[in-house]
């Protein structure tokens, strides 16, 4: 007994029938339409990947023209960015000129080192400083740094030309002791290098600040 076709197998067997008749003509037809035109054009010496959609020549010659374009306008903003003025060229902080020797041995008239100014600075400096001020340790590590430059600065200021300042501060804790004795040597030109030493003191601390000035030419 002969068993019903399921309408998928008739569908199947349908299709290979449209197939058989008429479709096979159809794609032979197109098959050499596309060879004809893939020789055709392989005659005119294009090489066409069969794999790949073909970009015609249309297409080909529009990207190159923008790359081209591109390059142009980038040539052109070399060019103009090298003719332009850079803003802020003359704000620009160029090495000192290094100057010839002078050979002056002694320094001019009124510009020695005067010992009296500048220990009136430092004695001022500490007093404003340390006035109120416990000893401490850590406070007084970062104290001596902020005080030796605060009176290196001011001493700048008094018009010494080439001497060199070197500034030293001494903060220790005072526990009652009767005396405190500090001392210091250099070598030096006795007639033109100086220095001065000053003092303070409150219930906590002595403070000892030494500014030596060494003429160089």
């Amino acid at each position: 007994m002969a068993q019903p076709e399921s309408p998928s197998q008739a569908s199947a067997t349908t299709a290979d029938s449209k197939l058989q008749s008429g479709d096979g003509d159809t794609l032979v037809t197109q098959w050499k339409q596309r060879r004809t035109s893939i020789m055709s054009k392989a005659s005119s010496g294009v090489q066409i990947d069969e794999s790949k959609p073909v970009v015609s020549n249309r297409r080909r010659s529009t990207f190159k023209g923008i790359a081209s374009s591109i390059t142009s306008l980038l040539q052109v903003r070399r060019a103009t960015k090298g003719r332009l003025s850079i803003p802020g060229l003359d704000e620009l902080k160029f090495p000192k000129e290094k100057m010839e020797n002078t050979y002056k041995m002694q320094p001019d008239q009124g510009q020695i080192f005067k010992t009296n100014d500048i220990k009136s600075i430092a004695q001022e400096v500490m007093e404003q400083t340390l006035h109120s001020v416990k000893y401490n340790s850590s406070i007084c590590n970062r104290l001596v740094c902020d005080i030796s430059q605060t009176i290196k600065n001011r001493v700048r200021g008094l018009n010494m030309a080439r001497y060199r300042v070197v500034v030293y501060v001494f903060i220790g804790q005072c526990n009652g002791q009767s005396t405190m004795q500090m001392a210091s040597r250099c070598v030096w030109d006795a007639s033109t290098d100086n220095f001065c030493t000053t003092t303070y003191t409150n219930d906590s601390l002595v403070a000892v600040a030494s500014v030596y000035g060494v003429y160089y030419e």
